[in-house]
């Protein structure tokens, strides 16, 4: 499990930083000062990872912070560095797995690792630089194992640790163009040194000084070289398999939601859109979500529901459960209209030919400017192509039906049918009742409405507050994720201050009962009010019925304090009374008591 990652010579940040991610992580600081940054220097290090690029490109998302030179602080040259902490469930502190990485771009485009450092507990494991002289890995606390099977193997007297050390480092290296250089058996190299201790072995063999002794040591030799290389991709696949795992299912919410009045299939993956599809094609999810709009801190009630449009299979089925049930000839009357709706050039030149004719038969009214003349021939020509539209399809439709020819009935019928759906609503509210037309899949766009509870009311999201519209994917996310990490920009915007502590209330149970873990960046006092209340709360055993525990250890509060030489993350201590055990750095929420005394 990833439990914190640092970043460095990236944009605000100079020096590491440390982040943790816990269930509730809370970003707190001053305009300008780097507290975005850290939620989206996740999405370069997403980037680089599956995509081997720093910079901005196909498949890097919308929120990506763009070019390298936007990013590295310190000079292009330099890199950027990244670091993950990893901890195996169960395991103690002893067995976090950290990697430490400085990326910089290549000049083609690409990723190069300039530095890696492997730690396991308090100890570095292994290590590579492209600094040093070569490419390969200097062994760390994982050579000391080593280095004594080799010296229990050695053919001589004597300590032969540099021997062996200096042979290690030359038996093994790694590929320097990838992001987590290590994580394959490919990335390895093995070069073979004539001075190195194994080689020695190997001559005096082959020299006649061979015995049970020295062949065991041979063996011994290769036998450790393989299971340092075991060991270095066991414990680096792992760590890059735990990084890959957060980075793809990373769910982020910038400062500004779009408003959603309709969501097509097309567009469902965009950012900001992926949740309204989540709510339109999961009634449990919708259930969930209309469930928590219903509580008490909402004086006016509202529902989300979607008016879903459907697919031509779903017409054609549709259609045969309306048989006999619907007007065949205002679906006809409808489908003619919609094809001369849609045919602009059609419509054109047989109008403009309709006008041509009324002329001939026109007696000049003397009120009457060329102007409304030529509106009023138009308009009686555009009723008289109408009503022999309908009469064409009509005869068509009966000589298909004296035929009795099926198939091509509901194929005429389904080429306008689909384009005047809007019109037919109330027809699709009967049938989706009953045909479960609300699975992924079942539909192809859909308005997004929210209905009164007290009233025949119904509204897009562009005619409510703008503070719906900023809050439903974030109340999506919640209720739909499962162990995934959710990064939110300024959750608090539009919001009313009463509602921003629901939103808290939700953050905590989405962590504790849905394994989600929330990174946050916000200005809001009232969130943090409310996560310490509830920390106090649990303490005291007086939470509300319904709310889950929280205690101290599962919230990180941050605060990123900028400098002349870059900014800082400070992590503030909380203790069980929901009481900060570390001062506020500049008094960030005494402003306000500043203001009223």
């Amino acid at each position: 499990m990833l439990t914190e990652f640092y970043i460095g010579n990236y944009q605000a940040f100079s020096t590491p930083q440390r982040v943790p991610l816990k269930p509730i992580t809370l970003i707190f600081g001053p305009n300008s000062a780097g507290k975005s940054s850290l939620l989206r220097s996740l999405l370069v290090a997403r980037h680089a990872i599956l995509n081997g690029k720093l910079s901005k490109s196909e498949g890097a998302g919308e929120r990506h912070p763009g070019a390298y030179a936007d990013m590295v602080r310190n000079g292009y040259s330099n890199p950027i560095s990244f670091g993950f902490l990893v901890r195996p469930e169960g395991k103690s502190h002893e067995e976090t797995l950290e990697i430490n990485l400085a990326w910089k771009e290549s000049a083609s485009g690409s990723i190069e690792t300039e530095s890696c450092l492997l730690r396991k507990g308090q100890s570095d494991f292994a290590a590579y630089s492209a600094k040093w002289s070569s490419r390969y890995l200097q062994i760390g606390s994982i050579g000391d194992e080593l280095r004594q099977l080799m010296t229990d193997a050695r053919a001589s007297n004597g300590d032969l640790d540099d021997w062996v050390h200096s042979s290690i480092k030359k038996r093994i290296c790694l590929k320097k163009d990838s992001a987590v250089p290590g994580s394959d058996a490919d990335h390895f190299r093995i070069d073979v040194d004539e001075d190195d201790f194994l080689n020695v072995l190997e001559q005096c063999h082959r020299e006649g000084e061979s015995n049970e002794k020295l062949i065991a040591s041979i063996q011994r030799c290769k036998v450790s070289i393989d299971e340092l290389r075991s060991a270095l991709i066991e414990h680096i696949k792992y760590i890059d398999t735990s990084v890959r795992n957060v980075l793809v299912n990373f769910i982020y919410h910038g400062p500004i939601r779009p408003i959603c009045d309709e969501i097509t299939k097309e567009r469902q993956n965009e950012p900001g859109l992926v949740e309204w599809w989540s709510l339109a094609a999961d009634p449990k999810l919708l259930a969930k979500v209309n469930q928590w709009l219903a509580g008490d801190i909402f004086k006016t009630k509202y529902r989300l529901g979607f008016d879903r449009l459907f697919p031509d299979s779903s017409l054609r089925e549709i259609l045969r459960a309306l048989s006999g049930e619907q007007d065949i000839k205002e679906m006809v009357e409808a489908a003619y209209e919609a094809k001369l709706n849609s045919d602009k050039v059609f419509y054109e030149s047989e109008i403009d030919s309709k006008v041509s004719d009324l002329e001939d038969f026109e007696i000049e009214c003397a009120d009457e400017d060329e102007n409304e003349r030529k509106s009023r021939l138009r308009s009686q020509a555009h009723d008289i192509l109408y009503d022999e539209a309908r009469r064409r399809g009509m005869d068509h439709y009966v000589s298909l039906y004296t035929d009795n020819d099926v198939d091509e009935i509901e194929s005429f019928l389904l080429g306008g049918l689909n384009q005047t759906l809007a019109n037919l609503r109330a027809m699709l509210e009967s049938v989706r009742q009953g045909r479960g037309t609300k699975t992924p899949g079942g539909f192809d766009s859909a308005k997004v409405r929210f209905s009164s509870t007290t009233s025949s009311q119904s509204v897009s999201p562009s005619n409510m507050g703008i503070g719906f519209s900023q809050m439903m994917p974030l109340v999506a996310s919640a209720f739909g994720s499962e162990n995934r990490l959710i990064a939110i920009e300024q959750p608090e915007l539009h919001i009313h201050p009463a509602l921003q502590t629901e939103l808290a209330d939700l953050f905590i149970q989405s962590a504790k009962e849905r394994g989600n873990r929330f990174l946050i960046e916000t200005h809001s006092e009232h969130l943090i009010l409310r996560v310490m209340r509830r920390i106090r709360e649990t303490t005291r055993n007086s939470l509300p019925e319904g709310k889950p525990p929280i205690k101290p250890e599962d919230v990180a509060i941050l605060y990123v304090q900028p400098g002349e030489n870059g900014s800082t993350v400070l992590e503030l201590r909380i203790d069980e009374q929901g009481r900060f055990r570390d001062n506020w750095p500049q008094g960030f929420f005494e402003d306000r008591l500043d203001e009223m005394f």
